[in-house]
């Protein structure tokens, strides 16, 4: 009884582990953090920085910014609504 117990918790952590993994990679290309904006809206998506290789570990440092395309100003809600797809493609830069 306390084998399959024992053998029950283990496979569990184990598929546990491999979902983890696989969830925290679904965000890896910009085209996957795209499917995170609003739908029907055309962006523009500029990326400008400077990557330092000097070291033991690169390091990027830079500007990233996203707009709608259009001449007016942006409401509170529709940077809200960015928002998680500024934060996916940070984590692509780090």
């Amino acid at each position: 009884m306390k084998r399959q117990y024992i053998l029950g918790l283990v496979s569990g952590i184990a598929i546990s582990s491999v979902l983890v993994v696989n969830a925290a990679q679904t965000n890896t290309t910009i085209e996957s953090c795209a499917q995170l904006l609003p739908p029907d809206e055309i962006f523009e998506l500029d990326i400008n920085g400077k990557i330092d290789t000097n070291g033991q570990n690169p390091s990027f440092s830079g500007d990233l910014n996203l707009s709608a395309g259009t001449e007016i100003d942006d409401t509170d809600i529709q940077r809200e609504e960015i928002v998680p797809f500024v934060n996916c493609v940070k984590s692509l830069l780090k």
